[in-house]
């Protein structure tokens, strides 16, 4: 039957151990430096990404003004009328166009967002599409002629790859936790073990069996080592 005294006493005597304290600070300190690296990665993708995103939205920008500036207010909207045509249905390139009164002439947003006045660009906007509320990054044209055009990208895949992120930093953190718990178990028991054989033998030899020596692993660590030195000091002290 479990009891709460039983398994603090066993607590207690656990963690007092050298060797649980050792692994525990390597376990952790690898744990860190394993969440150090995501976090690096994810500082650096995702700074990649923003400024793919910049360079996309303010190339789009700059067509668009090009495209005026040859073709006037209505080539532009003609060509403007084919990219949304030959588009996907889900693509992630957003767009709006509306007249001076605020009357939408095209484009696959539903409408202009409120929010837009004072700046031209636009970091993360909420925007709607298809009833749909987005996150965007966007920017402001203004015509000549008082037409509004928003142009930008949905941030879809950012949160995508943030979600992603989580999930990996999850499962590190748990697989992370996982691997100090058995290795500071094993640690334990692998050290115990050793200091335990060397305990059984002083006591034997201090009840007078002088012939007692300490067992010698085959693995050739810093123990073995220290359990065949103390060995050889026994020979020494028994023969003198």
């Amino acid at each position: 039957m479990f009891r709460f005294a039983d398994f603090r006493r066993w607590w207690r005597q656990f963690s007092a151990s050298l060797a649980f304290k050792l692994s525990l600070i390597y376990g952790v300190s690898g744990l860190m430096a394993a969440l150090f690296v995501l976090a690096f990665i994810y500082l650096q993708i995702m700074g990649a990404l923003h400024g793919h995103h910049f360079r996309q939205v303010d190339a789009m920008a700059k067509r668009i003004d090009a495209i005026y500036e040859v073709r006037g207010r209505s080539g532009l909207l003609e060509s403007l009328r084919h990219d949304l045509n030959s588009h996907s249905y889900f693509s992630s390139d957003l767009l709006i166009v509306v007249d001076p009164k605020g009357e939408k002439i095209l484009g696959n947003l539903d409408e202009l967002p409120d929010d837009i006045t004072g700046q031209d660009y636009f970091p993360e906007l909420i925007v709607r599409r298809q009833n749909r509320h987005l996150e965007a990054r966007m920017r402001k044209i203004t015509l000549p002629e008082g037409d509004v055009i928003l142009v930008g990208r949905e941030l879809g895949e950012l949160q995508a790859f943030r979600r992603l992120i989580g999930r990996v930093s999850f499962l590190a953190l748990l697989f992370g936790l996982l691997f100090t718990i058995v290795s500071t178990y094993w640690f334990r028991y692998e050290l115990g073990a050793s200091a335990s054989a060397i305990r059984r033998t002083a006591e034997a030899i201090r009840a007078g069996r002088f012939r007692q020596r300490i067992p010698v692993p085959t693995d050739n660590h810093e123990l073995s080592l220290l359990s065949q030195e103390l060995n050889r000091m026994l020979d020494h002290m028994e023969s003198a």
